[in-house]
């Protein structure tokens, strides 16, 4: 099974950053923010994570 990390995306440079494209990162201590949902839908589809959908 393959992990996703945010830290992986948001502490590339050593600092981590708490916004996104000028955004909120994060909605609170543990949930990424829904306004870096478009951000985030783009690392997930090159990250190629499952999507939960069973194929018949």
């Amino acid at each position: 099974m393959r992990r996703f990390h945010p830290s992986g995306v948001l502490c590339r440079t050593g600092a981590c950053s708490a916004t996104i494209e000028g955004r909120p990162a994060y909605f609170d201590n543990n949930h990424l923010a829904a306004s870096a949902s478009e951000f985030w839908s783009r690392i997930f589809d090159d990250f190629d994570l499952p999507t939960g959908r069973h194929e018949p």
